[in-house]
């Protein structure tokens, strides 16, 4: 129910036996509602990312590790998510794209300013693909917690 108390709070009730009488324990579940609309928003946002084909969502922890990958990821890289779990990010690039990111990643890091990245993307080992990385800081209060990384397939155009 909405609180009377503090405007824009949602609360929990419960009545239960207390003595002779009852008792009512409210419980402010407003974080506990706004955490779920913010999961499903980004659960929306992957699955559309996922059917654009060419796009994907990431995110990496402090040691350049995937954390929780997402089904867009696995679209993009032709790998499966179990398989991602336990992979460095870099690692889903050429070998002369690594360095450039790794560095991006640590600058987003190191000073919280987002930056974007061109880099080269193995295909089902049918070649490679250039992409462009948007990388931007996220953090748990003041510090850092990690990096979100949204990847977008570049298209390649044939000169006249």
């Amino acid at each position: 129910i909405a609180s009377l108390r503090r405007p824009g709070r949602r609360l929990s009730v419960a009545v239960q036996p207390w003595g002779p009488g009852a008792a009512l324990f409210a419980h402010d579940v407003t974080l506990e509602e706004e955490l779920k609309d913010a999961a499903g928003h980004v659960r929306a946002l992957d699955q559309a990312l996922a059917v654009v084909e060419d796009a994907a969502a990431a995110r990496i922890n402090l040691r350049g590790y995937l954390e929780s990958p997402t089904p867009s990821l696995a679209a993009l890289t032709g790998i499966a998510i179990e398989a991602l779990a336990s992979v460095r990010f870099v690692t889903l690039l050429e070998v002369g794209s690594r360095v450039a990111v790794a560095e991006a990643i640590e600058a987003v890091i190191a000073d919280g300013q987002p930056r974007g990245v061109s880099a080269m993307m193995p295909v089902n080992r049918a070649g490679s693909r250039p992409i462009r990385i948007g990388l931007s800081l996220m953090r748990r209060g003041v510090a850092p917690d990690g990096v979100a990384a949204i990847l977008i397939g570049d298209e390649v155009v044939a000169a006249d």
